[in-house]
Order: C-alpha cells, then structure tokens, then sequence
C-alpha cells in the first residue's frame, strides 16, 4: 500500500478510530508514522477528525508528537506524524517493571510540560493513558494520540464545556464516567493523577465496572494518603485525584512545584 508515495513498512496497531502504520517518507527515507482515517459524508462534518487536525498541527512542543502533513482523498484522511522510536510508556514499563525515582521525576515532568502547552493553548487531549505516551530511544517523551481531543475556548473567549464521554474508563475522572457535562481541562488534571499513580505502582487505582470505579475514586485520599512513595509524588497525586473538578490543582502549578522541588534529597 502506498499514500502518496509514503511505503508502508508494517502496521503498528488499531487505533480506536483508525489504524496506525509504519511507513517511509518518498524523499528523504525517513521513518514516519501514517494514521489512516476512515469517514462518510462530508469531512466538515467528522468532528473527531476536524479536532485531531487542528489540535497536531498547532501544538509544536518537543514533548508532543510532531505534525508533518495531512493527506485527504474521497472518504478517508492520512495523517503523517513523527514516528517514536522507542514505543509506549505502557510497553516501557512492563519490560522495566518497578521505575527509580529519579526516571519516574524525568517521563512525568515530560508529561507535565506537554499537557501543560495543550492547557496553555487551550486543547483538551481527554485520552491521557501510558499507552498515549511514546518514546524515542533517548527517552524523550511524546504525548500523542489527539483523536478526541477538542478546543475548550472559542474564538470568542467563551469557554466550551464537553459534552461527550469517551476515554479509557480506568483514567476517567468522576464527572465523565457519570457522563456530566463538564471542563475536560480540568478532566485532564484527574488523567494525570492516575496516569502518575500508573507509573509509580505499576497499576492503576480503579478497576471494575463504572459503578465500582466510582466507589473506588472517592475512597482514593485515603489510599495515597499510605502510599509508600515520596512526599513531591503522594502531594501531586493528591493535588490531581479530587473528586470536585474545581479543586484540581493546574498543571502550570504542579509544574512550577516539581521544577522547585527537583534535588537530590527529594529523588533519593
């Protein structure tokens, strides 16, 4: 299969809204990355598909997946990404099972610095999970996978509130797994708690279905509270596992405290 001229060199995965392929760039021989999107009708129309556009051709960070171009023919779009040579967090952390602290400290600022240019720019990215978070070989990290992520201020400075809720359920927060409209910034916040959590334990807080999901959130302060992992860790996860929304600490916040608190004593 070729897409203008981009050679597929294999399949990575089945995205949840398309697939993912390995493919050659037909100038340079560079590695890239294809997602090959499917839709009917008219493209205007695809929602998810107009977000990830907007969202990967905006954000130029170091830590965020870059954007090279977008292919559109009759019922289906191509978008050609940076390719991490390195794999998923998910996958990272299985082969390396129980992180030291001072690589824990080094993948989450990462993390932090990424979702906090999203915030910053006022995109959601609602689908923060290990598996969203890629790798190249010299452990800089990428946030990737914009599929359901939206704009939260329109071009009015009127903020928009979601009104979907689509997510990996385990990294949902309380309001969407109750499917309330809600900030999915501040969404984003709670994805992170757990996200962090996920790195730290090896697993995640919540498992079940949602009604147990959501027993298990509301009893998670007392958790971390006897969590056995350093102070800057259990406070930021505390800072994001609120249960209210508005109480959610923000990622510039958290960031500016890591960078503070960042020396050898707190990593040892």
């Amino acid at each position: 299969m070729e897409r203008k001229n981009y050679k597929v060199i294999c399949k990575i995965s089945d995205g949840g809204f398309g697939e993912i392929y390995k493919v050659s760039s037909p100038n340079t021989d560079e590695i890239l990355v294809l997602k090959h999107l499917k839709f009917k009708g008219n493209l205007n129309e695809q929602m998810y598909i107009k977000n990830e556009i907007a969202s990967l051709s905006s954000l130029r960070h170091e830590n965020i997946i870059s954007f090279r171009e977008v292919l559109v023919k009759s019922e289906e779009v191509n978008i050609i990404m940076e390719y991490a040579d390195g794999g998923n967090l998910e996958d990272f952390i299985s082969e390396h099972k129980t992180l030291c602290n001072a690589l824990v400290v080094d993948i989450f600022i990462q993390i932090l610095k990424a979702v906090n240019f999203c915030h910053q720019n006022c995109i959601a990215h609602r689908d923060i999970t290990p598996s969203n978070v890629l790798l190249l070989r010299n452990r800089t990290i990428k946030l990737a996978d914009f599929g359901i992520s939206m704009k939260c201020m329109s071009t009015t400075g009127q903020p928009i509130l979601c009104d979907d809720f689509l997510g990996n359920r385990l990294y949902c927060a309380p309001e969407v797994i109750r499917e309330t409209v809600h900030d999915a910034i501040l969404s984003d916040l709670w994805n992170l708690g757990v996200l962090l959590y996920y790195i730290i334990f090896t697993r995640v807080p919540f498992t079940g279905y949602d009604e147990e999901i959501l027993v298990q959130q509301q009893t998670i302060g007392n958790t971390i509270t006897t969590s056995h992992c350093i102070h800057l860790f259990r406070r930021t996860l505390l800072d994001f596992l609120k249960i209210n929304p508005c109480d959610r600490n923000c990622v510039s916040n958290v960031l500016h405290s890591w960078k503070n608190e960042l020396n050898e004593t707190v990593l040892c």
